[in-house]
């Protein structure tokens, strides 16, 4: 009889409680890959392990556990292969389809033993959350059998947390009888903080100037949720603070607490889209104005665009080095180069499981392309008909820029008042109207966001930075330029204009350019994914 070793890795978010009365999360089980396809048994053993798996769950009723033979149709009309279960566009493919939690693992054999690991996807978050649980024991009459209760062990842990979670919330419950109790939701991952708006104000009004007063010294960190997460604290004067959430893209969410009376406060953060999906059509590029753009009928293809510039803390997470020393990772990244917006793209499309747009020599490996700078690096080549992430060709930024199919024909980018929609030229020189917390410094960028957004949703395409195109720069561009740009070049396009531009730098149709190795303060980058 082979002994069984099997390892559990899982989402602490199983740890909820749910009442009756609550809809269950839909969970499903799918295969489980070996290391020996030619060994039958081993096969069948498999098999074996996710039936037993499934079961086991079920037995607990805490989830909507879809059927073996619907979940195998499933991904079989949706394309979505286990070995790639939790690319970008399979978690997608999976939240469309309404399933919050799949479970997978594998089976292998060892001489005498098989090793089973289980894993949890959290569909959410995308992610795998390991609890570092494990357990070892021996099959007493059969694989599946050990794995049974081997299982059956583990998700009786998994409840007996539940229901020590679901007590806590009753304690909190309870002790909001004599404090506000502030129950915190949220559809997206973040940092949790408090602002002490008392303190900060109380300080302000006693300081020689307002300046000298750093508003972000006055958050205290809380907590760091997860996607679909919740927080429970207590406050006995809530209406001193505002709570705040900073997410892992930059952006924050304020909500402030204007309450004093006793019980339980909800508050939410709801899930904000990270791209928005461009319908392609044919637009109108250009301006009377503009003797290197003038006016000239494009068509462009449908593609994503993220809503708003990369981030700080996004290039730091990436990269893990900030070009940029400053604690505003809610601000736009700058003092970066064409080229490392290049490699930016790359790594982040091989972290979430996507196809690298860039190469150079045939290769997409960055690592492989030499020094930085290298002249060929100028050879560099883009597919776009890959899936990952890609700088915006200078014809897709502007029809971004100017809504799309939604456009209204706007001078800026969602409004003919630039003072609605941009950080540009004349802000900066009269900062005063803005709160210190907003800068990375005083004469520079602007938190992401703050503006208005255009007609699709995106935020900050005129102002705060420039942003780098793919194309090479060429002094008349028409209806008979490539929607790619022009072949060669010495210089790549900049668009939107930045926070040190004047009005007419930040026209939609306005180009500027610099050379691909130049970093600047006023020049950053957004994303955007063919959607081919």
């Amino acid at each position: 009889m082979k002994k069984v070793i099997v390892i559990l890795l899982s989402s602490f978010l199983l740890f909820s409680a749910f009442s009756e009365d609550e809809k269950l999360p839909r969970l499903a089980v799918v295969e489980f890959s070996i290391n020996d396809s030619n060994n039958q048994k081993l096969v069948n053993d498999s098999v074996a392990v996710r039936n037993q798996v499934q079961t086991n769950i079920v037995k607990t009723g805490r989830y909507d556990v879809i059927a073996r033979a619907e979940i195998d149709k499933l991904l079989e009309n949706q394309k979505i292969q286990v070995s790639s279960i939790s690319s970008s566009e399979n978690i997608r493919k999976l939240r469309l389809l309404n399933i919050s939690y799949l479970v997978t693992g594998t089976v292998d054999a060892m001489d005498s033993d098989y090793l089973v690991n289980v894993n949890m996807l959290d569909v959410s978050s995308g992610k795998f959350i390991n609890s570092d649980e494990e357990f070892m024991g021996n099959a007493s009459s059969s694989l599946y059998m050990g794995v049974s209760t081997l299982i059956s062990r583990f998700m009786t842990s998994i409840n007996e947390k539940g229901e020590a979670i679901e007590q806590t919330k009753k304690q909190i419950r309870h002790s909001a009888t004599i404090a506000t109790g502030i129950h915190v939701e949220t559809g997206i991952g973040g940092v949790l903080y408090l602002f002490d708006n008392e303190s900060y104000k109380k300080d302000c009004n006693e300081a020689e100037s307002f300046y000298s007063v750093k508003r972000d010294t006055y958050f205290k960190e809380i907590a760091v949720l997860w996607e679909n997460d919740a927080y429970d604290l207590l406050i006995q004067k809530p209406d001193r603070y505002t709570i705040k959430m900073v997410h892992g893209d930059g952006y924050a969410q304020e909500r402030d607490i204007p309450f004093t009376k006793k019980g339980v406060i909800n508050v939410e953060f709801a899930a904000i889209p990270e791209e928005i999906f461009v319908e392609g059509g044919t637009f109108k590029m250009g301006s009377e104005n503009q003797n290197d753009n003038p006016v000239h009928s494009v068509n462009i293809n449908s593609f994503f665009i993220r809503k708003h510039e990369v981030t700080e803390a996004e290039y730091k997470i990436i990269n893990g080095a900030n070009p940029k020393d400053s604690r505003a990772y809610y601000h736009p990244i700058y003092n970066v180069s064409w080229y490392d917006a290049v490699v930016f793209c790359n790594k982040l499309s091989k972290k979430e499981g996507l196809t690298p747009c860039y190469t150079l020599n045939n290769s997409s490996d960055e690592d492989s392309w030499g020094r930085n700078e290298n002249d060929s690096w100028n050879n560099i080549q883009c597919d776009f008909k890959a899936n990952g992430y890609r700088l915006p060709t200078e014809a897709e930024w502007e029809y971004a820029a100017r809504g799309g199919n939604k456009s209204n024909n706007f001078t800026y980018s969602g409004s003919n008042v630039i003072d609605d929609v941009a950080f540009y030229g004349k802000d900066w020189s009269d900062y005063k109207y803005y709160d210190e917390f907003d800068y990375a410094r005083l004469d520079e960028t602007l938190r992401i966001m703050k503006k208005e957004p255009n007609e699709l949703g995106l935020y900050d395409m005129t102002g705060n930075v420039c942003e780098w195109c793919w194309d090479w720069y060429s002094n008349n561009i028409s209806s008979s330029t490539p929607v790619t740009g022009a072949s060669s070049g010495s210089r790549r396009v900049n668009r939107g204009g930045g926070w040190d531009c004047c009005d007419d730098g930040c026209e939609v149709a306005y180009r500027s350019f610099n050379y691909p190795a130049s970093r600047l303060s006023s020049i950053g980058f957004r994303l955007v994914r063919s959607a081919q």
